[in-house]
């Protein structure tokens, strides 16, 4: 597939991959206009669901579910979404690049983009962008269907990060309010609507004792009436390391200090019904955290022999369980609800058998999928493994894939070789590794692809 050339900079840009055919990379036509129709449906959809929820308003006592990809993880938390009727026929029918926007988040000598992905509901595409000349963090509001900024929302920070660019979180929509989170540990609350703030909280100036002092990597996380964040205060036990703001007001709700969760500041903590109640799942460096969302208060705390302290890869929620996947040599690992470990992945498998790097693994009709390295003979290999979720058995392991991010949508894996830049579509199929097709993305990117109306989105 050829695309416009563009300077390495750092970009962001989205795929067309609907089954039906399309006219449109300048938003025209009958397609365009169906999903124009079909965004304002949807954000009239989630604003009475987020009203019958409690919404902004009211403190739900779970996430809003709405179509899109409303934050990390995408509607559900688990990096997969329900939309059907994509095109998986790439090799004769590949996607079409519909528009491209060059972003400014980029660090001389380092990398040429950041980690940053984006969030996407009620037709705007909202990312985090950053001037570094002008010492600017940058909120973006993109029109999915025209590529066109539709607001800015601008602030100053003295923050200066040696390298990976300065954006590292993903935004978080709730009824109608973005919530961001900047790498000083800055957290905003949007309207979505005006690009206008309703308030700020400088975390790093209120719990970390500096400015601009309590660096994070982790996305903002909405959990019932709070949003809640993972920050490095410091090594002290005193160093507080998680916050929770309510989300209406910018007031703080509670605070967890590192005598009680030791959290490695690139794991998002995941927020979702367990067994029916609302829980925040963390990843501790001695293992995993469970969290009631609401008060703070330590449901229960699961140390595990072995385990890598870099954390980076959140844990997800598969039926009534919770996976964890190492982020090196540690393993893979499913927990109970009450927080018992059911099984560990072999240690004599690659890598101990751990199932991610950086990004989140999947779990699809009981099968977990995963795209990380393993360390074998002095160097890493990487790879991308099939567990069965009941009991970890493997049940096959496919080499040279790299660090990127992944997503699950109808029956299929969306997976990106953080080395190639190739985005490659699989078979979500424990029997064996069935590739779908492949194409070469103009840039290298280790954030999750966005899925969107049958739209993927991708961030350099």
């Amino acid at each position: 597939m050829k695309m416009r050339d563009l300077a390495a900079a750092a970009a962001i840009m989205l795929l067309s991959g609907c089954a039906t055919a399309e006219k449109v990379a300048d938003g025209s036509g009958d397609r365009a206009n169906g999903q124009a129709k079909a965004a304002d449906q949807e954000q009239n959809a989630a604003a009475a669901g987020a009203k019958a929820l409690g919404g902004a308003q009211g403190g739900a006592r779970g996430p809003v579910r709405v179509a899109g990809w409303p934050h990390f993880g995408g509607p559900n938390g688990d990096c997969s979404s329900p939309e059907k009727g994509i095109n998986k026929d790439w090799r004769n029918r590949p996607p079409k690049e519909l528009w491209r926007v060059a972003l400014t988040d980029s660090v001389l000598g380092s990398s040429p983009g950041a980690f940053a992905g984006s969030c996407v509901a009620g037709g705007k595409l909202f990312i985090c962008d950053h001037d570094h000349k002008a010492q600017l963090e940058i909120v973006r509001a993109i029109d999915v269907r025209t590529g066109k900024d539709v607001w800015q929302y601008k602030y100053p920070t003295t923050f200066k990060p040696f390298e990976w660019g300065f954006s590292t979180s993903v935004p978080a929509w709730d009824s109608n309010r973005l919530y961001t989170l900047d790498r000083a540990a800055n957290l905003t609350c949007i309207d979505v609507e005006k690009g206008a703030k309703i308030w700020n909280v400088d975390i790093s100036a209120a719990f970390c004792g500096r400015k601009d002092g309590g660096e994070t990597y982790v996305s903002p996380v909405i959990a019932g009436s709070n949003v809640l964040v993972v920050v490095n205060s410091g090594d002290a036990v005193t160093a507080v390391d998680m916050v929770a703001v309510n989300k209406n007001t910018g007031a703080v709700a509670w605070k967890l200090v590192a005598a009680e969760v030791a959290p490695f500041n690139c794991s998002t903590p995941t927020a979702g019904l367990l067994k029916g109640k609302l829980r925040c799942l963390l990843n501790d460096k001695t293992g995993l955290v469970c969290i009631d969302p609401e008060d703070g208060k330590v449901v229960w705390k699961l140390q595990l022999k072995g385990i890598n302290p870099v954390r980076i890869v959140a844990p997800i929620i598969a039926g009534d369980n919770v996976f964890l996947s190492d982020s090196g040599s540690g393993g893979s690992y499913m927990i109970s609800a009450e927080g018992a470990l059911l099984w560990r992945s072999d240690e004599k498998l690659p890598g101990g058998g751990a199932l991610c790097a950086m990004n989140s693994p999947l779990c699809v009709n009981g099968y977990l999928y995963g795209n990380g390295h393993t360390y074998r003979g002095g160097g890493y290999g990487y790879e991308i493994p099939c567990f069965e979720a009941k009991t970890g058995k493997e049940m096959w392991r496919h080499k040279m894939f790299e660090g990127g991010g992944m997503v699950a949508v109808d029956g299929v894996i969306i997976a990106l070789h953080g080395d190639t830049a190739e985005l490659i579509m699989i078979k979500a199929d424990p029997k064996a590794y069935t590739e779908l097709g492949r194409l070469r993305s103009p840039f290298k990117s280790h954030s999750v692809p966005t899925t969107y109306q049958c739209w993927t989105q991708l961030r350099s």
